[in-house]
């Protein structure tokens, strides 16, 4: 596994995520950037996986979205991050988890 994978893996597991979470709230990344104030195109690079949000930042989504901070991180317990199991969906182009 190349070094920088598990890092790309988890920002891209936290992001999907977030987005479960505004689907639940019924909120648009719009609404979210609003909320945390940062702007759509910092909301969009996070949900994407391309974004590296610090503390302070997920724990004011997390507040924002009424969910434990927990949450954010579904998926990703149970093991070191350098020994997570990534795989790639080749139908769709999507990281997952083994």
């Amino acid at each position: 596994m190349e070094h920088t994978e598990p890092y790309k893996f988890i920002r891209w597991r936290v992001g999907q995520n977030i987005k479960v979470q505004l689907d639940r709230n019924e909120l648009t990344q719009s609404g979210l950037a609003r909320m945390i104030s940062k702007d759509r195109g910092n909301i969009n690079r996070l949900l994407a996986g391309d974004a590296n949000p610090s503390l302070d930042l997920l724990v004011k989504i997390a507040d924002g979205l009424g969910v434990p901070l927990t949450d954010l991180f579904f998926g990703l317990d149970g093991a070191a991050p350098c020994d997570l199991k990534i795989d790639y969906d080749k139908n769709h182009g999507k990281r997952r988890e083994r």
